[in-house]
């Protein structure tokens, strides 16, 4: 990485040699797949070219793109074809999109940089589903703090006697980011035999603009939306604010309260259905006695004929 600053070479490398299509050529996937990689490195060289304003935060956003991207890429740059490049890289592209709303938003930004019109190679966005266990039990996703969000947040847990775990703010650049990791026990019903151990809610918080913590008043948080961003209550006299927040619950209950119930009305994935078998009741669902099965013929051994 040390290679990796402003006036490196590294900035004026180019992947299109391995993909085997130049970079100028639009509306290639293969080309853009190179292109996303280029503008990759371009980052990490911006993000870590000043050890004061070092952006840890960029750094690990852009390398999490190709830790389960890399071998999509050369998957589709090792290609006998150039139309199984082109396919492969496609495949890579819809693949990459398909995790979640920053991913795909990163990519049109980078491709759009590189002078790729992306959006005309991608298929458009699928409606958004919540994840489910193996079970089929819906999953907390992470989420934009909200008022609805909060005010789902107050019903759901039982804020005022959170106890923090772990908060950390960190300089991005220019910017302050940070995170926060609350315990706190659940207020709505749960099973019989659930452990008691409490639910986490992990926040990160970008563009921070004012931090006040004391260690030893850790116990109680409030959420609260207002005009220029979100604010946290910490304790009597703790403040965080920043301008955007993301919530992650790390809650194996959480399909039982209010806001899990809400998502899980929602309609199923494909492949819940496809598992599951058409008409399948829904899981706790009271099951019938199977359907009963067609008779099945005897097996008929063929007579053989021998010819003299």
């Amino acid at each position: 990485m040390a290679n990796l600053d402003v006036s490196s070479p590294w900035r004026r490398v180019s992947t299109g040699w391995l993909l085997g299509a130049p970079l100028s050529r639009r509306g290639s996937a293969v080309a853009v797949l190179g292109a996303l990689l280029d503008r990759s490195l371009l980052q990490i060289a911006d993000a870590s070219s000043d050890a004061r304003r070092f952006d840890r935060e960029t750094i690990s956003v852009v390398a999490d793109v190709w830790d389960n991207n890399t071998f999509p890429l050369f998957r589709a740059a090792t290609a006998s074809t150039r139309r199984g490049r082109e396919r492969r890289a496609l495949a890579a592209l819809e693949w990459m999109a398909g995790l979640g709303e920053e991913r795909r938003a990163w990519m049109l930004e980078q491709a759009s940089a590189a002078g790729h019109p992306l959006d005309e190679l991608l298929a458009p966005a699928k409606p958004y589903l919540p994840g489910r266990d193996y079970l089929g039990r819906v999953m907390a996703p992470a989420m934009a703090v909200t008022p609805q969000i909060a005010e789902n947040l107050a019903a759901d847990y039982d804020l005022p006697s959170a106890q923090v775990r772990c908060l950390q703010v960190e300089r991005a650049g220019s910017r302050l980011v940070g995170y926060l990791e609350l315990a706190v026990a659940r207020s709505y019903p749960v099973d019989d035999g659930t452990s008691p151990e409490p639910a986490t809610l992990g926040i990160r918080l970008r563009n921070i603009t004012e931090v006040r913590f004391d260690s030893h008043d850790a116990r109680g948080a409030a959420l609260r939306t207002e005009a220029d961003g979100v604010s946290i209550g910490i304790g009597a006299r703790g403040t965080l604010r920043a301008a955007t927040a993301d919530l992650r619950p790390d809650d194996h209950c959480w399909h039982l309260s209010a806001a899990g119930h809400r998502a899980d009305a929602r309609p199923r994935p494909a492949w819940m259905a496809f598992s599951a078998g058409a008409g399948s009741p829904p899981p706790g669902a009271a099951r019938g006695p199977p359907p009963p099965r067609a008779p099945i013929e005897p097996y008929q051994r063929r007579a053989s004929t021998a010819t003299s």
